[in-house]
């Protein structure tokens, strides 16, 4: 089975935010991008924000969801590939 590991985006500005909660989702996309548990990795907190916020251009308006525009690039980014093998 192949694997794939992919970031926990970001959520300031919604009800559920706080600093705690930001350096746990950071320290989780560390490890999912550093450990090599995985065969493939896919940063979308990178791709779709910065810091501990989602990108103006794909967030859905709440702070937590992406937006359509948001998921069609996150889409080009995940390695299909391995559906393949």
């Amino acid at each position: 089975m192949t694997t794939v590991g992919a970031t926990i985006t970001q959520m300031l500005g919604n009800q559920y935010y706080a600093p705690e909660r930001e350096v746990t989702r950071v320290a989780i996309n560390d490890w999912i991008l550093r450990n090599g548990t995985y065969d493939h990795t896919v940063d979308f907190a990178s791709l779709i924000g910065s810091g501990d916020k989602l990108l103006p251009q794909y967030d859905s308006g709440d702070g937590l969801h992406p937006n359509p525009a948001a998921y069609k690039l996150m889409g080009t980014k995940f390695p299909v590939q391995v559906f393949k093998k």
